[in-house]
C-alpha cells in the first residue's frame, strides 16, 4: 500500500488527455486514469481489477504515458518509477513486440555492463539475443533501430548505420496510414530520432558527402518530430552553419538553449561576443550555462568582463575558476588541466585586473555568486 495518495502524485485529466492526443491514441483519460489507481493501488493489474488487463497495446499505451511524464517533468517518483517498469514488464509478457524489444534492450544494455555476470544475468541476456532475433527475422520495425542502438553502444557504428537505414525502410509503409496508437503504431514512428542518429553519425564521420547526407537528415528530423525530441538536430545543424550563415545558427542555438542543452550556451555566448560582438549578451548567455555547471562558460563569462572592462566581476570569475579544480563540479583531469591552461594563458591579463582593482580600497573577494557551491541550488533551468 502506497503512503502518497494517487490524486497528489498522479498528473492532472489536461496533461494526461494532451499526452494521449499526441500520441494520437482514441483512449482519453477517463479510461486510463481508472487502470492507473487500480495498479497503484494493488501493485498489479489482473482481470479480476480490471476488463483491459489483458490488452497487450493498452498496457504499452499506459507505459508510454508515464514514460513521456518523466521526459516533460524531468524526475519521477519511485512509485511512477515502478509502475512504468511494471506495464512494460506486462506488456512485453502480453506480446506486445515493442515492449518486448524495449525490454530485451534495457536487458542488455543493463546486464551486459553489469561488473557482476552472474549466471542468471548471462541466462536474461541470452534469450534477451534470441527474441531479438527473431523479431529481426520478422522484420518488426522497433527491432532494426534497437540493433542499431545496440551497436552504437559498443562504438560499431558502421554497423549501426546499416541498421538504422533498415529501420527507415521497414516503416515506410506505416507512414503512410493514418496514425494510431492502439494497434501497435508507437515502434513506427521513431523515424525521427533515428534520422538524427544517422545525422549524428554522419557528422562525427566528416567528409563532403557525409555533411550533405547529415544536413538533409537533420532538417527532416526537425519536420518530423517536436523540438523536444531533436534537440541535437538542431545543435548540429547550428554547427554546420556557425561559419557561413552564423544568423541562421544563433536562431538554432536559441532553440536549443529552451530546452536547457547545456552545450548550446557556450556556442551561442561565443557567437554573440566573437561574430556579433555583443559581450553584454553573450555575458547573459554564458552566466545562464554557468548555472547548467558548462565549464566553458566560466571562461567565456570571464572573456566578457574583461571586454566588459567589469574588473570586480571578472576577478571574482577567475577565483570562481580556480577553486573549481577542487570542487565537485569538475569531475575529470581533462577538465582541470583546462582550467590550468586557461588561467596560465590569461597570467597577464589576470595581473592587469590586479593594477585595476588596486586603485580600490573597497573590494568584495567573495567569488561569483559563490558559485562553486551554490549552482545546483541556485539554477534557474532545473537541471
Amino acid at each position: 500500500m502506497n503512503n502518497t495518495s494517487f490524486k497528489t502524485l498522479f498528473p492532472s485529466k489536461k496533461l494526461l488527455n494532451r499526452i494521449l492526443f499526441q500520441m494520437d491514441s482514441e483512449l482519453s483519460s477517463g479510461k486510463l486514469l481508472p487502470l492507473y489507481e487500480t495498479l497503484y493501488t494493488n501493485n498489479e493489474l489482473t482481470s479480476k481489477n480490471s476488463n483491459y488487463a489483458n490488452n497487450p497495446n493498452i498496457i504499452f499505451l499506459m507505459n508510454r504515458v508515464l514514460v513521456d511524464l518523466r521526459k516533460r517533468t524531468k524526475q519521477q517518483p519511485i512509485q511512477l518509477h515502478k509502475m512504468e517498469l511494471y506495464l512494460l514488464k506486462k506488456a512485453a509478457q502480453l506480446g506486445n513486440n515493442d515492449a518486448i524489444t524495449l525490454l530485451c534492450y534495457r536487458i542488455l544494455m543493463s546486464k551486459s555492463s553489469s561488473s557482476a555476470t552472474t549466471p542468471e544475468n548471462q541466462k536474461d541476456i541470452i534469450q534477451s539475443q534470441e527474441l531479438l532475433k527473431q523479431l529481426v527475422k520478422q522484420k518488426h520495425p522497433l527491432s532494426f533501430k534497437i540493433v542499431a542502438d545496440l551497436n552504437c553502444s559498443m562504438g560499431q557504428f558502421e554497423e549501426a548505420k546499416r541498421w538504422y537505414k533498415e529501420y527507415l525502410k521497414s516503416v515506410e509503409p506505416y507512414n503512410k496510414l493514418k496514425p494510431n496508437f492502439d494497434i501497435n503504431y508507437w515502434g513506427t514512428q521513431q523515424k525521427g530520432k533515428v534520422l538524427e542518429k544517422l545525422g549524428e553519425i554522419e557528422f562525427r564521420e566528416g567528409g563532403v558527402q557525409n555533411i550533405i547526407s547529415c544536413e538533409k537528415r537533420f532538417l527532416e528530423a526537425i519536420k518530423t518530430v517536436p523540438l523536444k525530441e531533436c534537440v541535437k538536430s538542431y545543435f548540429y545543424l547550428a554547427m554546420l552553419y556557425i561559419k557561413y550563415q552564423p544568423t541562421k545558427s544563433k536562431i538554432l542555438l536559441e532553440q536549443c538553449c529552451t530546452q536547457g542543452f547545456k552545450e548550446a550556451f557556450s556556442e551561442i555566448g561565443y557567437l554573440e561576443m566573437n561574430y556579433f560582438r555583443n559581450p553584454k549578451k553573450a555575458q547573459e548567455w554564458f552566466k545562464l550555462g554557468m548555472e547548467l555547471q558548462q565549464l566553458s562558460c566560466f571562461f567565456g563569462y570571464f572573456q566578457c568582463c574583461i571586454k566588459l572592462k567589469e574588473w570586480v566581476e571578472a576577478k571574482k570569475c577567475i577565483e570562481t575558476i580556480n577553486k573549481l579544480k577542487f570542487s565537485n563540479i569538475v569531475t575529470n583531469e581533462a577538465d582541470r588541466v583546462n582550467i590550468s591552461t586557461f588561467i596560465h594563458a590569461h597570467t597577464n591579463t589576470i595581473r592587469s585586473i590586479e593594477e585595476h582593482l588596486s586603485q580600490y580600497t573597497e573590494f568584495d573577494p567573495k567569488p561569483l555568486s559563490n558559485l562553486e557551491t551554490t549552482i545546483k541550488d541556485r539554477s534557474k533551468w532545473g537541471f
